[in-house]
């Protein structure tokens, strides 16, 4: 079943933007995001203003904070928020609890697959996937949030597409990562590498991404 909040008029998006205004919005809200903001700059860096794919960018870092960043005692803000700790939580944001970001390999078909090489979930995506079938592997590299819901996957966000040419080594991270403590491919230096990719587009990024 496809995932849809209690309200059909607002998207995933706009589930999370309007999730994210509750929780940091005014002063006490900024005291909130101040820390994680000043941890995604150290980690990963900063979000220039003629960065390519700015938005998004704000976006993704703005979902981190809420969604997977521990803050409210260990715990993200989101779940906090869910569990009332700020007031009582609108019931269309229950479907945010299901949220997942994923580096995935995107197999596109009549049927297209996500399979995410942080984790190892393996889901049908519903959305449409603006990409043609390849013969003997993944068509794209995408980091995404989802909604799963039914055992079917939603994009919450647009794609965040990564290069190609980083796939084999992606890959050979993620087959020792089983039996870690923390996945081998690690979010700060994944979004550290997009950002000095997209910023030197003739480097090689194997250069680049320091996994």
């Amino acid at each position: 079943m496809k995932a849809e909040s209690s309200d059909p008029s607002m998207s995933l998006g706009e589930l999370l933007d309007e999730a994210a205004a509750h929780v940091f919005g005014g002063d006490a809200g900024a005291q909130r995001l101040a820390p994680l903001l000043e941890r995604w700059e150290d980690e990963v860096g900063w979000i220039r203003e003629d960065d390519q794919q700015r938005e998004l960018l704000q976006a993704i870092r703005t979902d981190w904070a809420l969604c997977d960043a521990p803050a409210a005692g260990g715990r993200p803000w989101l779940a906090a928020a869910l569990d009332g700790a700020l007031g009582r939580a609108p019931d269309r944001w229950r479907i945010l609890a299901r949220n997942h970001v994923g580096l995935f390999e995107v197999f596109p078909g009549k049927v297209s697959w996500l399979r995410d090489l942080r984790g190892g979930l393996c889901v049908p995506v519903l959305d449409p996937v603006p990409l043609q079938p390849e013969d003997d592997g993944p068509a794209a590299i995408w980091e995404v949030r989802v909604v799963v819901d039914g055992g079917t996957a939603t994009l919450a966000r647009p794609p965040l597409g990564y290069p190609m040419q980083m796939l084999s080594r992606f890959v050979t991270l993620s087959e020792a990562r089983f039996g870690a403590a923390t996945p081998a491919l690690r979010w700060p230096a994944l979004r550290r590498g997009w950002l000095q990719f997209s910023r030197a587009r003739r480097a090689d990024p194997r250069i680049l991404f320091r996994m």
